[in-house]
């Protein structure tokens, strides 16, 4: 695994001077990812304009924060960022639409807001890593701290925890084939252009009860045009819900996408994004070739690490 710094905005400023407290701050985050065998290294955006400023940031980062050059990547634009997003990449930017587009393509990001609540997200992170290492009840593979997934699912059992969620690990599980449910709807919908739009509407789709906010129930249909049986799960809205804070509503609302029961459950225009940065960036080549359930793991990883960070920003605002 690997942590990518940028570096104006999170470390220095447009001069390479050391913004206030940052300095701490990058020591304390390299610290502890040496001590889990993570790489720290940086990603820079240089002045195209300047010839010299990439030897300037090569100069700047070996000497003050003791990289060496292999671990520096000076970039031409802000955007070429992403083409080092993976699922065992994270990135911290002071930029929402490269954070965003960071997730989009793949790997994880976190928005540094300022140093203060920067430090809050990375330490969220760093808890829920340790908590991870240190539950007996976790099987090694679940627990290893090289495996994206088994990061991910560590972050979100946390930050489910640390929001005041009574059962931690059932909504992470409710989640879990929540994202499986959406990728795999919108999957099938795009895999067959030959079907009626209102058969595109769910195929195998079944919701997880997220904060047990409504009902589900199952409807069975048999397709003449298809040799296969189509399940659709449709919700049933209450009538007058209470949220218990502000958090319980987005998570809702970020589940639910729309009241009626004739909406298709999956985000359409969020997953086109995901695709388009994925193809843009060539981190996935090939990704309509590649093996069903590798899509099906890509999208998850991606969506779900969209719900982590959802609940980090939350959390972190609390604090």
């Amino acid at each position: 695994m690997t942590i990518y710094f940028s570096l104006e905005g999170v470390l220095v400023d447009h001069k390479l001077q050391w913004l206030a407290g940052s300095k701490e701050f990058f020591e304390g985050v390299s610290d502890f990812a040496k001590s889990i065998n993570w790489d720290v290294k940086v990603l820079a955006k240089y002045n195209k304009k300047k010839p010299e400023s990439k030897s300037e940031i090569y100069d700047w980062c070996i000497k003050n924060l003791g990289l060496s050059k292999s671990k520096i990547k000076p970039v031409p634009n802000n955007e070429d960022k992403l083409k080092y997003a993976n699922p065992e990449t994270f990135l911290i930017d002071p930029k929402i639409e490269i954070v965003n587009g960071f997730m989009y393509s793949g790997g994880t990001a976190i928005l540094f807001d300022g140093l203060a609540s920067g430090v809050k997200k990375l330490q969220l992170l760093i808890e829920a890593i340790k908590e991870c290492e240190a539950d007996k009840k976790l099987k090694v593979c679940q627990k290893n701290l090289q495996n994206p997934q088994a990061i991910l699912g560590a972050r979100l059992r946390y930050l489910f925890k640390e929001n005041g969620f009574d059962s931690p690990y059932e909504e992470y599980i409710s989640w879990f084939n929540t994202a499986y449910d959406e990728v795999e709807s919108y999957l099938n919908c795009w895999a067959d252009s030959d079907m009626y739009f209102k058969e595109q509407k769910e195929m195998g789709y079944k919701f997880g009860s997220i904060i047990c906010m409504y009902n589900e129930h199952e409807e069975y249909e048999e397709y003449r045009r298809h040799a296969w049986e189509s399940i659709t799960t449709l919700p049933v809205i209450q009538d007058n819900i209470e949220f218990k804070d502000e958090l319980q509503k987005k998570l809702f609302e970020f589940h639910m996408k729309d009241n009626s029961i004739d909406i298709l459950h999956y985000d359409k225009t969020l997953f086109s994004k995901i695709l388009k940065n994925i193809e843009h960036t060539l981190n996935i080549r090939n990704f309509f070739y590649l093996d069903y359930f590798e899509q099906v793991n890509i999208l998850m990883f991606v969506y779900l690490n969209l719900l982590a960070n959802m609940l980090q920003e939350e959390l972190a605002g609390k604090l």
